[in-house]
């Protein structure tokens, strides 16, 4: 379908309104992608934007990053309490988001538990329980596996986050 309609785009020339909830198709599919939430503009980009850079909070978890935290004071917002990252945080953030691959696992300032773990082919995911709350990381599958209740050092990289301009 989305080969066809990209089709019929390019030979016709017309412009096309695409509504759809599948992030895929949107990605593949536009030269613009308006995000929306409750019939508001959350974003208006190209799908590398969208993807690599959400404005808000919305946006960042539509687009698969899992580990999306409030910025107060030039510290995370956690459930136990602020957390200070190593390193200065973009002044202007109003929250920070990786994605569960952007998270350095095995090495790093903080301490997490292995609360679980599942494969999947060429990598494996982790579950962790942190001071920040449960934590996504994503690992190359030939690293040696950590069984649940390790506890296991990490870091978010603010270079690797994206820096959102709103947290809703």
């Amino acid at each position: 379908m989305r080969t066809e309609l990209q089709r019929v785009q390019r030979e016709t020339g017309v412009t096309m309104i695409f509504v759809t909830h599948d992030q895929g198709e949107a990605l593949s599919l536009a030269d613009r992608i308006v995000v929306m939430l409750n019939g508001a503009i959350e974003q208006i980009g190209t799908p590398e934007e969208i993807y690599n850079r959400p404005a808000s909070a919305f946006v960042a978890d539509f687009v698969g990053f899992e580990n999306i935290f409030a910025v107060e004071n030039g510290k995370l917002r956690a459930g136990n309490g602020p957390i200070e990252l190593p390193g200065p945080l973009p002044h202007d953030a109003a929250g920070l988001a990786w994605r569960p691959r952007m998270v350095t696992l095995g090495s790093g300032p903080f301490q997490g538990t292995v609360r679980g773990a599942s494969f999947s082919g060429s990598t494996r995911e982790y579950l962790l329980d942190t001071p920040l709350g449960a934590l996504k990381a994503e690992v190359d599958a030939a690293v040696p596996a950590h069984a649940a209740g390790t506890t296991l050092a990490f870091d978010l990289p603010v270079e690797k986050a994206a820096k959102l301009e709103r947290f809703n």
